[in-house]
């Protein structure tokens, strides 16, 4: 409080070119005045200086046995001060105040015109006009532009002209175009970002585990159109890996038996080696197991990144895919500021001699499950190219051949297993070099020194040649998938009815605003924070858990 009525830092001499002149003196009585902000609710708030400080205490003294002195213990503080500039909501009004000033309260500017405004209210506005005009609850400037916005706060539809009757029912017409046209954009980013992701993941870890991701996966099917016929219509989508964590770790197992029973091929060159100590080969395995235990630990840690870049695509898309069912059911709705629902009852118009809701659900099911292209064929396609082409399916899928035979040009199980866990270390130079270090760190015998760098370098040297083959023949097979995938024509995904795109299409129709409990419980379903629908089926989830 006391500093509150003493000026700042000297306040520096300019010369004319604006350059502050460096003075010797930074604490004398010509500093900043001390300008502080006074608020009181919404009844002061502006700037003052406070010019005096005035303390009585109270006869209420500490004798403090410890040693520091009496003191007293309650202090009455007298602060007096000049107010400078207006009052305002939103902050001090930084202009002189003078009789033709208005700005005495800080919440003048809510009933007197004349008084300068300092929080915009135009949001307020018209919100509370949109809401008497759609008989929705008033609007409070707590709701207006908040952190958490109201997902649900608008129609699927574009309203494009509205009545209301005297009883309170809206009716008009509605546009459905780009909400059609997004479900298409939403279905080609799907197909073309799960290859892309799978693109990416093989480039980076190889095929081998991209398929220890895939070995088990979930919410992989569930149901469209599922408001006419519920539960009866089933789709598959790719789904979300499951278990993949419990399959690094399995392969870390193997890997280990295979050093223990000298089936891994550093493993067996170290224990046969008749030119280092059995103490420099039980140093070098104990250091090739932490390595492996590492590896498995740190080397993947992209691979949950993948997973829920997959299963993010899906949900978006199977989250369109809901609002397409309801608007197939004839409605639409959208969630009211008090949480309620506003429900409208859709009907079609007739556009080129067909009905405009008919158009759309025909369309939509050529969408999810046409018979050139579709989501429900990307599913197969998909399996097909990556997992089950031509000759590669294995009967019995294992760690070290999960999907394919012969995918591995490398020579024996055990190698792929190494190639797995330690292509991306191998190929590289540097990292090779520091595995090699790793490897053959803390021999205590010196004789033994080069020759176990020797085993370490010859081995990995011929791991790098057979790896550089395999990455090589992985480049070869993703090409080859991605112009059969290419072929099927998802990148440019535009699907046909009867020789015409349903692309584009002019979707006008008919609402009426009432009440419908199956697609007021839909809107709710589908804009929930939580997740609903049945379990490990893909509908109602806002994420893959």
């Amino acid at each position: 409080m006391n500093q509150c009525v003493r000026p700042g830092r000297t306040i520096p001499t300019k010369q004319e070119n604006g350059e502050s002149v460096v003075k010797d003196s930074f604490n004398t009585n010509f500093g900043t005045p001390p300008v502080l902000v006074l608020r009181f609710g919404d009844f002061y708030n502006t700037k003052i200086i406070p010019n005096s400080l005035s303390i009585s205490y109270e006869p209420l003294l500490d004798i403090n046995p410890e040693g520091i002195g009496v003191q007293p213990m309650i202090a009455k503080i007298s602060l007096g001060f000049d107010m400078i500039g207006g009052h305002g909501l939103k902050g001090p009004v930084e202009k002189l105040q003078n009789a033709l000033s208005f700005n005495y309260y800080a919440n003048t500017e809510m009933y007197d015109e004349r008084a300068e405004a300092t929080e915009d209210t135009t949001a307020v506005d018209k919100a509370l006009l949109e809401a008497l005009y759609n008989e929705e609850p008033i609007i409070n400037v707590n709701d207006v532009n908040n952190t958490t916005q109201n997902e649900g706060g608008n129609t699927f539809g574009i309203i494009t002209q509205a009545s209301q009757t005297e009883n309170g029912i809206q009716s008009g017409s509605t546009q459905y175009k780009d909400f059609f046209n997004g479900f298409i954009d939403v279905s080609k980013d799907y197909f073309t970002n799960l290859f892309t992701n799978y693109e990416n993941l093989v480039n980076e870890y190889g095929l081998g585990i991209w398929a220890q991701i895939n070995l088990e996966r979930d919410f992989n099917e569930g149901y469209f159109d599922n408001l006419k016929t519920p539960n009866s219509n089933i789709l598959k989508i790719y789904g979300k890996p499951l278990n993949w964590q419990e399959n690094l770790q399995q392969l870390k197992e193997e890997i280990l038996d295979s050093i223990d029973n000298e089936d891994d091929e550093l493993a067996y060159n170290i224990k046969n080696s008749n030119q280092i100590s059995n103490n420099t080969k039980n140093i070098m395995l104990d250091n090739y197991i932490s390595l492996v235990e590492q590896q498995i630990n740190t080397g993947f840690i992209s691979l949950e990144t993948y997973v829920q870049n997959i299963s993010n695509l899906q949900i978006n898309m199977t989250k369109y895919m809901s609002k397409m069912d309801v608007v197939s059911f004839s409605g639409d709705g959208k969630i009211l500021a008090d949480g309620n629902t506003k429900i409208y009852n859709l009907s079609g118009n007739s556009v080129n001699g067909n009905d405009s809701l008919q158009e759309f659900f025909n369309d939509y099911l050529e969408v999810v499950s046409g018979e050139t292209t579709s989501i429900a064929l990307f599913e197969v396609d998909f399996r097909n190219i990556i997992f089950y082409e031509q000759n590669y399916l294995i009967d019995t899928p294992t760690l070290s051949q999960p999907f394919f035979k012969g995918y591995f040009v490398l020579g024996y199980d055990y190698d792929n297993l190494d190639y797995m866990l330690f292509k991306n270390i191998i190929l590289d130079n540097t990292k090779r070099e520091k595995f090699i270090a790793d490897i053959t760190k803390n021999i205590t015998k010196e004789v033994d020194k080069p020759f176990a760098n020797a085993i370490v370098n010859s081995t990995t040297t011929g791991w790098a040649t057979a790896f550089a083959k395999q990455v090589n023949f992985e480049k070869d097979w993703i090409e080859t998938q991605r112009e059969e995938f290419q072929f099927g024509g998802y990148p440019n995904f535009n699907p046909q009815r009867n020789g015409t795109s349903v692309r584009d299409k002019d979707r006008p129709m008919s609402f009426a605003t009432g009440p419908n409990t199956t697609i007021e419980t839909a809107i709710k379903e589908i804009y929930a924070s939580v997740n609903t629908g049945p379990a490990n089926k893909f509908n109602g989830k806002k994420q893959f858990n």
